[in-house]
């Protein structure tokens, strides 16, 4: 509980400066500005899905919103709106955009190359991201793969509540996902976890029998 508390602390030391900002600017106590818009991008008759992009900038529904930096709370307002219209209108289509999200949050990685996308730079050394980003995507991609693994482990050893912190911050970043929109940096924050318990599966692989670990096991 200590701990916990400990970082809420934290957590609101870091952000209150900011909302405080914010409540200047805007007149009102304002968390974000972009969630209508992360409703919409996920759910519009555009939504691909695919690997390398998940929705068109270019839909109608989407550039009805007419987003703008100025104009930006109540623009979010307009997206939630139209997306939420949309959702009710459609609630097949809904359900079967989730598939497609939940395969687009958790199948590429490595989008910090488009920060250096469309710039000299870029242009020059091309080959040294893409040779890069592949090598990114085979360790990702391991990394992932250990999850299910550890997922069952922990629950043949019917593990503490504490030792499935991570699979819950995997599991609330995937539903979010699943209603707003799957994109590949939105598992960013659950990435530590994954990582956490790839490395046990690892480390448990790796070491050596012992009586003691045999003992242990059983």
């Amino acid at each position: 509980m200590g701990r916990a508390v400990a970082v809420l602390v934290v957590a609101l030391v870091v952000v209150t400066p900011w909302a405080v900002r914010n409540y200047h600017v805007f007149g009102k106590v304002v968390l974000s500005t972009n969630g209508g818009g992360s409703l919409l991008a996920g759910n519009n008759p555009s939504e691909v899905g695919e690997y390398w992009h998940d929705y068109s900038d270019g839909d109608p529904l989407i550039e009805q919103v007419k987003f703008s930096v100025e104009d930006q709370m109540d623009a979010d307002l307009r997206a939630r709106a139209l997306a939420t219209g949309w959702i009710m209108d459609n609630p097949g289509q809904f359900v079967g955009l989730i598939p497609k999200k939940v395969f687009r949050l958790w199948a590429p990685d490595g989008e910090a190359e488009w920060m250096y996308q469309d710039t000299p730079f870029y242009e020059q050394h091309w080959a040294w991201f893409r040779f890069v980003r592949i090598v990114n995507q085979v360790f990702y991609g391991i990394a992932l793969l250990f999850f299910p693994l550890a997922l069952w482990k922990l629950l043949a050893m019917r593990a503490a509540p504490v030792m499935c912190i991570g699979v819950a911050v995997v599991l609330v970043f995937t539903l979010i996902s699943m209603i707003f929109s799957g994109q590949s940096r939105f598992h960013f924050p659950a990435m530590p976890f994954v990582l956490a318990y790839a490395a046990w599966i690892v480390i448990g692989f790796a070491a050596p029998r012992t009586p003691e670990r045999e003992g242990a096991h059983k």
